[in-house]
């Protein structure tokens, strides 16, 4: 599987828990992705940085139990 499914992946779980307002969700960037390690941005339409959904997103990745 390459990145570009990967994140189409991606992209599709989270949108199907709440509607995307950002335009790409990658986890590789896109100029090198050797360069850094994968990583997940993303942003929610209408919910704040301090949304709960985002911790719990944040637990499930990390495999900590939700608080």
């Amino acid at each position: 599987m390459d990145e570009k499914e990967i994140n189409g992946l991606v992209f599709n779980a989270l949108s199907n828990l709440y509607s995307i307002e950002t335009s790409k969700v990658s986890m590789y960037p896109l100029d090198d992705k050797y360069g850094h390690s994968p990583f997940l941005r993303f942003r929610f339409k209408f919910l704040s940085k301090n949304d709960s959904i985002y911790r719990t997103i944040g637990n499930s990745i990390s495999g900590s139990k939700a608080i």
